[in-house]
């Protein structure tokens, strides 16, 4: 069911997309390391890749924090912007400090898309103000 679902994420359908999201968002824990490999996998194009960031968010496993890492230095700007929002997911958390390092570094490096920065620092604009007015 959880390879159909990956599977379903590749879609053209928006609708398609949705479900298998939300499916695989009830499905919980058993699906991460199948949304990983599909984050990692550049070949199944930059849409599938997003879908499957979406739902590592919505789970909030832990070990999707590598692979957002990875899938922000991707060249499309709407993967690392959503690889950006899984990592926005811990920043509170006890990886924290070395996820808000990231994210620092995202939105000053000016090599990088505006979205992808905007998108950063959205995410440490959640951080109460004594962390943020270090920065």
């Amino acid at each position: 069911m959880i390879d159909a679902l990956t599977a379903d994420l590749t879609s053209e359908s928006p609708v398609t997309r949705e479900a298998a999201i939300a499916r695989l968002t009830l499905i919980g824990p058993r699906a991460v390391e199948s949304l990983i490999a599909l984050v990692d996998g550049a070949e199944r194009g930059a849409t599938a890749r997003m879908a499957a960031l979406r739902a590592l968010e919505a789970l909030a496993d832990s070990r999707a924090i590598e692979p957002a890492l990875r899938a922000a230095h991707d060249g499309d700007a709407g993967v690392a912007s959503a690889a950006v929002a899984v990592a926005r997911v811990f920043l509170r958390g006890q990886r924290g400090p070395a996820v808000l390092d990231w994210l620092t570094l995202i939105a000053l490096d000016r090599e990088r898309p505006d979205t992808v920065r905007l998108a950063a620092i959205a995410a440490i604009g959640d951080l109460p103000a004594a962390t943020r007015e270090p920065l």
